[in-house]
């Protein structure tokens, strides 16, 4: 049987006893036999697992799996669907290594455990609420953990994101390598190969070099060192395995890319020449007719990954009851006539000076209580955003919300389980892109939402970018001077009662209140 054992509260991933790291066996026993029913977690005192958190992961450990790479160990199914492998762990492996670009762990250390079946984990945030469950033939009673693969340690070791910079200065790396008068030569290279295809620059690298030349037994001479970059940046492509590390980076890779992306990562743009780019081009096309990418637009060169997997709504156990509170400020009240549920986008397109940030700062006010508030400014800095609350009569310290200042690419700051507000999204030209940026906002959402303003023209409904803006929105505002209307509100609240083209008139009072007109 694995040991130590934890006893880990039902429905949950980690432990709530104060101290449990330091608790022997026994004390873990003790406590696993009194709480019946309780969720499972090993300690990962002795054991390391594999965990894939994404597709790309999942990929690339079927692929090991398939390949025979993976030994035959004590294996599980996670609520989530990720397959988790559990090994003995290696004695030159100190803590865990983490592959951050494609989010695959390998977890180990003395401070860590993992949940282990039969638990049952729920956790709305993620949207995951299942049982885990033993492989076929791969629990503790059938098989023994076994040891980890040579392979895979050092796939991790490469391609950690530790390992790169700051691991490769490390005493635990040193003494993994032979640094001794016979082996300094073979050593350098090896850590100038890895360096390079680790994507650090020759700089950089030439410094990292140098630096473990001093410390060989006896000293490596730098000039001999520094030979050692050379000549690792001039070794042959053939040798980087071009195929599979392009392979493995577009599995790695989302959206649209071009084939010049991953020579700049892979640290290749070195060895660019007219047979290395021909040879770059055989493989990508290679990658297309295998239906891993297909070409987009009409750049050369420019791809897009073929995604083919999409996620299950379990509309059978949905809780409809789990309606987003979010208050509007009076007199719209909105909240009466327009249901909204997580993962929802709301589009308030006003005319200018129509009172957009007004309307958004009382939406702030309304709910800070009730959830987390990131505000995106992409016009107001620290002083005018203090003078705009300041107007509301209320102390400044009672204003509990994040004030960021951002103008572009909120999707990459979005915070999923947050009410995200976005003040606001400007569109200076390509106005259809509108509609995918709207589109990015959405996918980085889980169980938070997205308030989202735009420019629009006075006397027309929509904003900028047009029906584009309409198409992820839940619900749609437009504001003129005096006036709000609801463009679209897909969920009523009330049945029967459409709030579809419905219009409130209002004055505004000295920038923050709303009265009705």
């Amino acid at each position: 049987m694995l040991s130590p054992m934890i006893a880990i509260p039902r429905g949950r991933k980690r432990p709530n006893t104060p101290g449990w790291q330091e608790m022997s066996a026994e004390d873990h026993a003790k406590a696993l036999a009194r709480r019946t029913g309780c969720n499972r977690g090993v300690r990962l005192d002795n054991y390391a697992t594999l965990d894939p958190d994404s597709l790309a992961a999942r990929e690339l450990q079927a692929k090991w799996l398939k390949e025979g790479v993976l030994t035959p160990t004590v294996a599980w199914r996670t609520a989530s669907g990720a397959e988790r492998w559990l090994y003995l762990r290696p004695p030159e492996l100190t803590g865990p290594l983490s592959i951050t670009a494609i989010k695959y762990q390998l977890r180990t250390g003395n401070g860590l455990q993992d949940v282990i079946p039969p638990s049952y984990v729920k956790d709305t945030e993620k949207g995951i609420d299942g049982h885990y469950a033993w492989l076929p033939d791969q629990d503790p009673e059938s098989i023994e953990p076994a040891p980890l693969s040579e392979y895979v340690l050092e796939y991790f070791k490469m391609h950690s994101s530790k390992n790169a910079h700051s691991s490769i200065y490390s005493n635990d790396c040193a003494s993994r390598l032979d640094f001794s008068r016979g082996g300094r030569d073979e050593s350098l290279f090896h850590l100038a190969t890895c360096l390079k295809k680790g994507g650090m620059g020759r700089v950089d690298a030439e410094k990292v070099l140098v630096n473990l030349a001093k410390i060989c037994d006896p000293p490596f001479p730098e000039k001999d060192a520094l030979r050692k970059i050379e000549s690792a940046w001039k070794r042959e492509i053939s040798e980087f395995n071009l195929a599979a590390d392009a392979r493995e980076w577009v599995l790695s890779s989302n959206g649209v890319f071009l084939s010049s992306d991953f020579v700049k990562e892979a640290g290749l743009s070195s060895m660019s020449s007219r047979e290395f780019n021909k040879n770059l081009s055989k493989v990508f096309e290679r990658l297309a007719n295998d239906g891993l990418i297909e070409r987009h637009g009409g750049r050369r060169g420019c791809f897009r990954r073929v995604e083919k997997d999409s996620e299950i709504i379990d509309f059978a156990t949905a809780d409809c009851s789990t309606i987003f509170d979010l208050r509007w400020p009076a007199p719209f009240h909105l909240e009466r006539l327009v249901k909204l549920y997580p993962k929802n986008i709301i589009v308030v397109a006003g005319a200018s000076n129509a009172g957009k940030t007004g309307l958004l700062l009382n939406v702030v006010r309304e709910n800070m209580g009730r959830h987390r508030i990131i505000y995106f400014s992409s016009e107001m800095g620290a002083e005018e955003l203090r003078l705009r609350l300041e107007k509301f009569q209320v102390p400044i310290s009672s204003w509990r919300f994040e004030a960021r200042e951002r103008s572009a690419n909120f999707p990459d700051v979005v915070v999923p389980d947050a009410v995200n507000i976005i003040d606001y999204l400007e569109v200076t030209k390509d106005f259809y892109e509108v509609g995918g940026e709207i589109k990015k906002i959405f996918d980085q959402l889980t169980t938070g939402i997205g308030i989202i303003a735009i420019q629009k023209k006075e006397g027309q409904d929509l904003g900028r970018g047009g029906g584009f803006t309409l198409e992820k929105s839940r619900l749609y505002i437009s504001m003129e001077q005096g006036e709000l209307k609801i463009i679209k509100g897909k969920n009523w609240a009330k049945p029967g009662m459409n709030p579809n083209g419905k219009v409130f008139k209002f004055k505004m009072v000295d920038g923050c209140k709303f009265v009705e007109g």
